[in-house]
């Protein structure tokens, strides 16, 4: 991963060598590109493994990811490595693209999605999908709070009307 340079020494590099079929990218080269070259996309639970379904490959992760919603012939789980070489290659043997589950998939994220500077405000990690251009941070991030507040009041409201007023009821307010 990018971001983890020079967290390890050069032993566990060299380490990674000696697995067969295994080489280490260039940092620096575009995800893009490694998918693209790649048959088959093996990842623990990062977005690069929903990059490459979205662009046919195979995936198969070996932590728990949002995207292990999309049809088992795209994305498999690996509960147990010893299981691992059978899992690849059935996978690359009955691997098949399904375009209808992966716009369903992409319009849920879009619909359940509102815009938040997550990493620049809330996580203050500095120049990373900063939209915020302003001395004020602790203003707008309580301003986007408050937003994200009553963005997923409102969510639940629609999800389950009841459940909400129920709730509310209980707790003295009103729905």
């Amino acid at each position: 991963h990018p971001r983890a340079i020079g967290y390890r020494n050069f032993a566990f590099y060299r380490e990674l060598l000696n697995i067969p079929n295994v080489m280490i990218a260039d940092a620096e080269m575009p995800a893009e590109i490694l998918v693209q070259k790649s048959q088959l996309i093996t990842i623990i639970s990062g977005t690069l493994g929903l990059e490459a379904a979205l662009r046919k490959k195979p995936v198969i992760t070996f932590g728990y990811t949002e995207y292990a919603i999309l049809p088992d012939s795209m994305v498999r789980f690996c509960r147990d490595l010893l299981e691992l070489p059978g899992l690849i290659r059935d996978h690359l043997k009955n691997y098949r693209y399904d375009e209808k589950s992966c716009i369903h998939y992409i319009s849920a994220l879009i619909q359940g999605s509102m815009r938040m500077d997550y990493y620049s405000l809330m996580l203050k990690k500095p120049n990373r999908n900063n939209f915020v251009q302003s001395d004020n941070h602790e203003i707008i991030k309580q301003k986007q709070l408050e937003n994200f507040s009553q963005y997923l009041i409102q969510r639940i409201r629609d999800l389950s009307p009841g459940l909400v007023r129920n709730f509310l009821a209980e707790k003295g307010n009103a729905a």
